[in-house]
């Protein structure tokens, strides 16, 4: 671990309640002033709320658009959010945004709004640019941007990712611009009637970003303090989620749980789980969570810190690698069924991005990769 590194958290957190109670932070936003010296001073005019159909179920696109009208702001809903949105799924919404004259956007949801919001913020700075042109690495301008977090795993607020599938390379990619909310609500309250299963992938996710962040190349001592901090706070909700007991305080931990790991990706990045995952997300049609969870165990295993590893498992509660799996497999039906070829092909096209294997703090063969999906899937 390098004795030289940064921490930048731009993005400002408000706890507890309902965001009408915030309403008056959607006045203006000067930080902005600098990034899009064409807005004015406030927030912005008209803003492009990015959302899906649930948010208008539990109140959140309610009550964030009374914030809007409570401060003289028009606003357009784009409510055409897909799982896992797409390159094209970003055009549409950035179009949206364009034809209404929008200038600011309000991400309303789970990581798949909140990462849309965040592509369409880029393209409404930029009207000459397409989804496509954001995925190589660049400085690009965005409007004002908040954010209405409704499910609590992905903490997306709080990191600068903003993840679209790649339908031509069938696989996800992270946007080349690093995009913070300016500022974000956290409300339990929203999250209350999350079904079981999202409730159970969106902490397993939580569980992924805290564990990698750790793991990673990246990590600092900084990154790690926060990381530290995590696994003790998800130790003590493991109970809960074992008992599928999803009471208010565990509503309310688990919100903040999922910010503070977004926080250590932020620093530190995700690392093989994630990128191995995303094969399963993309073929195998698994939530996200679970996609990256299964392959946690047999992870924890490869990794070369083997006292790092055993920090991670002391901390969160886990009396081995083992017993992460046997947690994340709790929560689903079964692991997946790959083919040999499907591991060939997934373990092959991972293996070629270089740039994802860097993230992991040790060499990484072709092997290692198909014995990891090998162990964690059920090859048929």
């Amino acid at each position: 671990m390098s004795g030289k590194y940064e921490y930048f958290m731009p993005t400002r957190l408000f706890f507890g309640g309902s965001v009408r109670e915030f309403a008056a932070e959607f006045a203006g936003d000067r930080s902005y002033q600098k990034r899009t010296p064409s807005q004015s001073a406030g927030f912005g005019r008209k803003a492009l709320i990015v959302t899906g159909k649930s948010s208008a179920k539990n109140g959140a696109l309610d009550d964030a658009a009374y914030c809007l009208s409570q401060n003289g702001l028009e606003y357009a809903v784009f409510d055409r959010t897909e799982e896992n949105p797409s390159l094209e799924n970003a055009d549409e919404a950035a179009k949206a945004g364009l034809d209404a004259g929008c200038d600011c956007v309000v991400a309303i949801g789970g990581g798949s709004p909140m990462d849309l919001g965040k592509a369409a913020a880029v393209l409404l700075a930029n009207p000459d640019k397409k989804a496509k042109d954001l995925i190589q690495p660049g400085e690009y301008a965005h409007v004002p941007l908040y954010a209405v977090p409704t499910t609590a795993g992905t903490g997306s607020e709080t990191t600068p990712y903003s993840i679209l599938t790649l339908h031509e390379k069938q696989t996800k990619s992270s946007i080349g611009a690093n995009v913070f909310f300016g500022k974000a609500f956290l409300c339990a309250r929203y999250t209350d009637n999350l079904p079981e299963a999202v409730t159970l992938s969106a902490a397993v996710d939580v569980l992924a970003h805290l564990c990698e962040g750790y793991l990673s190349s990246k990590a600092s001592p900084f990154s790690d303090m926060l990381a530290e901090g995590g696994f003790a706070s998800f130790a003590e909700c493991v109970p809960a989620l074992k008992a599928r007991a999803f009471d208010a305080p565990f509503r309310e931990k688990m919100l903040r749980l999922s910010s503070l790991a977004g926080v250590v990706i932020a620093q530190a990045r995700t690392s093989l789980p994630h990128a191995m995952g995303y094969a399963m997300t993309y073929f195998k049609h698994m939530p996200h969570g679970f996609g990256t969870g299964i392959l946690l165990g047999e992870y924890l295993k490869f990794h070369p810190d083997r006292e790092k590893v055993g920090r991670f498992l002391r901390l969160a509660g886990f009396a081995s690698a083992d017993g992460v799996k046997e947690l994340v497999l709790s929560f689903t039906e079964r692991p997946p069924s790959l083919t040999p070829a499907e591991i060939e092909d997934f373990s092959r096209k991972l293996y070629e991005n270089k740039a994802k294997l860097a993230i992991h703090p040790g060499l990484v063969e072709l092997e290692d990769i198909r014995e990891m999906y090998r162990r964690s899937t059920v090859t048929i």
